[in-house]
Parts: structure tokens; sequence; C-alpha cells
């Protein structure tokens, strides 16, 4: 009796122990089952995507998402009725161009082709991928309109910005070029006031620093200018000699008096 009591106990636990499997089992197919309910609910509902599966030999939609009807006016049952549909939604020149990429398209990478749809701000990102079994293919149009839109915003954005940056530059190099016209009758006026002193007179050195600070004027006009020329690509670069000791004397020349009336000690120490 003992030992029937230990056999009966050890069948008990054993047909538990299955029980609890197979409803653990049950469950797990059950939430996978809701699962996959949850995720095709979300896609045949959704409003950003659109799903199609077309076979290879005659393009035919075995399958094709419920909202598409929402997002692009087409019925499921037209859709397999038709193909061509999707075709009157963009220009025949596209259409006609995606029809020949995917005739030849070798389906080893991703197909993908930005569309816009005819007479509408409306975009889509059209990917095909092969399927595995080789006869069908998976179509995905995801609605990139609100991405476009940003885009092209983001566009105008930067021409309004380039047009800007052109009408400065243009305005400062036309004012360098009509300030460079006096800039140079100056400089010659000052270089016949010097022919007419003495080089004793007081007024040479005066002369001396008024012609550079003339210089100094010139070249930064100059510089102006080459600041148009880099953004019309047309800068080019002449070597020339210079020296460092006459740069260097000019630099003191210019700033030295405004150091002095500031009682600022103002010193340039060179080793050339």
């Amino acid at each position: 009796p003992v030992l029937i009591g230990l056999l009966e106990l050890l069948v008990g636990v054993w047909l538990f122990g299955m029980f609890l499997k197979l409803n653990l089992k049950e469950k797990r197919k059950r939430n996978l089952r809701d699962a996959r309910d949850i995720y095709y609910s979300e896609i045949e509902e959704g409003e950003s995507e659109i799903h199609i599966i077309l076979r290879r030999r005659d393009y035919y939609p075995v399958f094709c998402t419920k909202n598409i009807k929402k997002i692009l006016g087409i019925e499921p049952y037209r859709l397999k009725e038709d193909i061509e549909l999707l075709g009157t939604l963009v220009s025949k020149h596209e259409y006609r161009k995606i029809l020949e990429f995917y005739k030849d398209w070798n389906r080893k990478t991703a197909f993908r082709r930005e569309i816009q749809l005819k007479n509408q701000q409306h975009w889509f990102m059209m990917e095909i991928n092969a399927c595995k079994d080789e006869q069908y293919d998976f179509l995905v149009l995801r609605d990139i309109t609100s991405y476009k839109i940003h885009e092209l915003e983001l566009q105008e954005e930067i021409e309004e910005a380039k047009n800007e940056s052109q009408s400065k530059t243009t305005f400062l190099s036309k004012m360098s070029h009509e300030i460079r016209t006096p800039m140079n009758g100056i400089m010659g006026m000052l270089t016949l006031t010097k022919a007419k002193l003495k080089s004793d007179s007081p007024a040479i050195a005066y002369l001396n620093k008024a012609e550079e600070l003339s210089k100094f004027l010139l070249s930064l006009i100059n510089d102006i200018l080459d600041m148009s020329k880099l953004q019309a690509n047309k800068m080019v670069l002449v070597p020339k000699p210079f020296s460092i000791s006459d740069m260097v004397s000019t630099v003191e020349s210019l700033m030295r008096d405004r150091m002095d009336d500031k009682g600022i000690d103002f010193n340039i120490e060179t080793n050339i």
C-alpha cells in the first residue's frame, strides 16, 4: 500500500508538472497571438506606412494594408484589380522611371526612392526588399512629408542667408572701389606736397605719417575686396618679397601716438 501510494503521488506530481508546463506554453502562445494582433492592428490603422507584398512575375499585390485607403484614398480591393493605380499618384515620367528601376533591380540591396505625389505637397519614401522565397517583394511606402517640409524650409533659410551675405559682400565691394579712388587722390596730393617742401621742413614728418596711414587704410580696402574675391572663388595669391623690419616700423608708427596719448608704455622688440 505504501509503494502504491508513493507511485500515485509521483504520478500526481508529474501530471501537475505537465499541466503547469502546458498551461505556461499555452499562455505564451496566447501572449504571442495578442502581440501579433496588436502589431498588425497598429500597421493596419497607422497613418505613416503602407505595406504591400508584390508577386514578382506579374506585380500582383497579394497583400496590402487597409490603411492605404486612409493615406492614399485607394481601396485595397481596387489595388488588387489594377496595380497601375499606384502610377496615377505620381507623374508619368516618374512612374516610368520607377518601373524601369524595378525591372532592372538586382534585389541584392534594398530599392529606395523618394517620390512626391502629383500636384501635392506630399512625399513618400518607397522602399522595396526582396523576400527570401524569391517569389515576392515587400514594398513599404513611408510618409516623409513633415521631414521634407522641414528640409525645404531649411533650404529656403540657407538660400536667404546666402543671398543676404552676397548682398553685403557686393555692397562692401562697391564701397571699397568707391573709397579707393579718392584715397589714391589723397596719396597723390601728399606726394606732391612733400615734393614742394624742403627736406628739413618739420611738415615732412607729418606728411610721412599721413602717407603711412593712407597706405594702411588702402590695404584695409584691398582686404575687403579680397574677401569678395574669396567668396567668388576668384582669389589669386601672388607671392611678393617684403621687409619684416619695415612692417614692424610701420605698425609702431601707426600705434605710437595713440599709445602715448593714453599713457601706455608701448615697445616693440625684434631680433631681426
